[in-house]
């Protein structure tokens, strides 16, 4: 799960939910202002330091919604909130995936290294057209040799092999679980860019959804918890 950090939300003096709380954070500012939703969620706690709550633990507040209003003769509303948020990504399930296969050519450019100097040894890499030939997409392997005298005692010399093996992409059909898991792993890692490093995920659904064309869409929802960062908005 997402776990990074701690936020403190900037909305004087009630809560929504009574409890033990840190000491109210200085107030910033004498102008009346709101705190606004930045996106939909469930409120799971809300202590508030300044202005008037506008919602109770467990209602579904909606995205634009003022949820702690600032009062008109007093300082900008101040609060710290919880909540538990949804976020869904949809990928759809493929029917045949990239394969990257070696095409049996390949190159080999050695390096001599000594004292800090780095010397290419001759090699058919050089030849111009040789390059031009070889294909763009490769494997690249890297192996280092040193020597030493008896006793393990390093030389600071060596040689160094750097193979290019050339590889093209083949289209190859997948179907049943594999397609699935294809589809899963593509998910799992949007889903990772789009809930946001301070959320805590408590859990995850995953759903097939077979479309009207015939095709299939892998669902994945990671249910949060997350401190919300609020939207300051100036009373009008």
């Amino acid at each position: 799960g997402k776990h990074r950090g701690d936020q403190t939300q900037r909305c004087h003096h009630r809560s929504c939910q009574q409890g033990g709380h840190q000491a109210a954070p200085e107030l910033p500012s004498q102008i009346p202002c709101d705190l606004v939703a930045p996106k939909d969620f469930e409120l799971v706690k809300c202590t508030v330091y300044a202005g008037l709550p506008m919602f109770k633990v467990g209602d579904i507040v909606h995205q634009g919604q003022v949820v702690v209003a600032g009062l008109e003769q007093g300082n900008c509303a101040m609060a710290d909130i919880e909540g538990r948020t949804w976020y869904t990504v949809r990928v759809s399930v493929p029917t045949e995936i990239e394969q990257v296969k070696e095409t049996g050519r390949s190159q080999t450019q050695y390096t001599f290294f000594l004292l800090g100097l780095r010397i290419p040894l001759p090699s058919k890499t050089w030849i111009p057209w040789y390059k031009k030939e070889f294909g763009v997409n490769c494997n690249t392997t890297t192996q280092l040799t040193c020597w030493s005298l008896p006793g393990d005692i390093p030389l600071p010399l060596g040689i160094e092999s750097v193979k290019k093996q050339e590889t093209y992409v083949q289209m190859r059909p997948v179907e049943g679980k594999e397609a699935l898991e294809y589809a899963r792993i593509q998910g799992m890692q949007l889903l990772d860019e789009k809930v946001p490093d301070a959320a805590n995920i408590q859990s995850t659904t995953y759903t097939v959804i077979q479309e009207e064309d015939g095709t299939c869409v892998y669902e994945i929802t990671a249910e949060c918890l997350e401190r919300i960062n609020m939207k300051i908005v100036d009373k009008l």
